[in-house]
């Protein structure tokens, strides 16, 4: 990342520390060096976007580790910004998921409730999933809690097809998740699911 210095006349805020030299000015972000007056340690100070809050005031050891800091905040605010530009535009669910899937979504405070749903239709960026019944596994049962594996194909009376947005995790890690009441259901990996409950 090139940094740039500008003047302190371009800053519009209303404190700045003394003999502040800008580092770097753009629209997501400034980021001011300066140096204290005791003992005169490496200092900075930065603000995102618009606010009058600086977003960090640190002092450093070293002029090096100041400015890797300075390149570090910088370049997560410009991988934030291309995180949620990607978000808008929305993610292709047919990356992520097939028909025949199987997602899996845990939820619950005083108990662990494991639900599994299959995925019925792919469309450009959502899925059309349904929930499937589950059995437990063989000798997994413990006091008041088993694990669980889905049943494919065993769609719950009950439950209607549901249509979940596709969202992918900021991480590049390649996977994708739906929303759902109480968190995120994903691809199940296939190990069992915990599942408990009180008597």
């Amino acid at each position: 990342m090139k940094s740039q210095f500008a003047t302190r006349e371009s800053l519009k805020r209303l404190w700045l520390p003394p003999n502040l030299q800008v580092y770097h000015q753009s629209d997501l972000a400034e980021v001011c060096f300066y140096n204290t007056k005791q003992g005169g340690k490496p200092a900075a100070i930065a603000w995102k976007g618009r606010a009058d809050n600086p977003t960090f005031h640190y002092t450093f050891l070293s002029d090096a580790r100041r400015r890797d800091y300075a390149e570090n905040f910088l370049a997560d605010l410009l991988a934030h910004k291309a995180n949620v530009a990607a978000r808008r535009k929305g993610t292709p669910a047919a990356d992520f998921f097939k028909v025949g899937d199987i997602l899996d979504y845990s939820w619950g405070y005083d108990q662990t409730n494991a639900e599994f749903y299959q995925v019925l239709e792919v469309k450009a960026k959502s899925i059309i999933i349904r929930e499937i019944a589950s059995r437990p596994v063989p000798n997994s049962q413990g006091f008041m809690c088993q694990h669980v594996i889905p049943v494919r194909d065993a769609f719950l009376k009950s439950e209607r097809p549901m249509v979940k947005m596709v969202k992918s995790y900021p991480d590049s890690s390649n996977k994708a998740y739906v929303s759902m009441e109480y968190g995120s259901a994903s691809l199940w990996d296939g190990t069992p699911n915990y599942s408990s409950w009180y008597a």
